[in-house]
């Protein structure tokens, strides 16, 4: 997941030698007016101002806290077990509404597709938390965010916000859902696109697509570029779908997911 990262946020948080007090470390992001303003586009202004312990908490990767003894609002692992437990029952309540015509096993699956490690790290992307996250110097300095990092995070925000005011994830949800629809390019499926759905096993699902329409398996054919794989998915010698990935599974799955979303290609092949 490529860096977004608030660099003057980031550089005052590595030149820090130590923390001396909480009131230091809240004095220094009160200042940070990139750091507020983010909040505000999050609206978490108002639970950071309750609780601005439990905000910092979810923002603070464990690797942190072994550089910085001092700090003094723990790291993110408890706050995001409560948050994935959350996130299953807002999104829940959010498709049930949404999608009446789908049965269970239906709303389950489109729910998977949503709370991946993968779609929770582009969720976290779009919202901007890699930005300003509290990450050890190991992590900080690598070209790439962890995705798991990124998810976790997620989590550990909404969390969070449900412990500071248990009424709020759901509107939340729904805000940051509308972020990230605007952070996505034309040809991405909306976060609550139905085509979701089929992207929740994609190659799978293209498997069953390409044996029902043409008695056919697709092919992947992938490179190993070093640090990541690239791989193209074709059918009777069509590339339906190409796809990046930090392994060849990963890199296949990905590939699968374009030929999904852009399905009118091998629906043409015979044409």
């Amino acid at each position: 997941m490529a860096k977004t990262l608030d660099l003057d946020f980031q550089n005052l948080l590595n030149n820090k030698s130590s923390w001396a007090s909480k009131e230091e470390t809240l004095r220094f992001l009160e200042d940070h007016s990139p750091f507020m303003r983010w909040l505000e586009r999050l609206s978490l202004d108002k639970e950071f101002i309750q609780n601005k312990d439990l905000i910092l908490q979810a923002l603070t990767h464990s690797s942190y806290i072994h550089e910085n003894k001092d700090w003094s609002f723990g790291h993110n692992e408890r706050l995001e077990f409560l948050g994935d437990a959350v996130l299953d029952l807002e999104l829940s309540h959010i498709l049930w509404r949404a999608f009446p015509d789908l049965n269970e096993g239906e709303l389950s699956r489109f729910r998977s597709s949503l709370v991946n490690e993968d779609t929770l790290a582009q969720w976290a992307q779009a919202l901007g938390l890699e930005g300003f996250l509290f990450l050890g110097k190991g992590e900080s300095n690598k070209v790439l965010v962890e995705p798991a990092i990124l998810a976790d995070a997620f989590e550990a925000l909404l969390g969070a916000a449900s412990l500071i005011n248990k009424e709020r994830p759901q509107a939340l949800l729904l805000q940051w859902i509308e972020l990230f629809n605007e952070h996505y390019m034309p040809g991405e499926p909306a976060f609550l696109d139905i085509v979701r759905l089929q992207l929740f096993d994609p190659k799978t699902r293209l498997q069953e697509m390409t044996l029902e329409l043409f008695k056919e398996i697709p092919k992947y054919v992938c490179d190993d570029l070093g640090e990541e794989f690239s791989c193209q998915v074709s059918l009777q010698g069509k590339v339906l779908g190409t796809g990046i990935g930090s392994s060849k599974k990963k890199a296949e799955i990905a590939a699968a997911r374009a030929a999904l979303i852009e399905e009118k290609e091998f629906l043409n092949i015979n044409n």
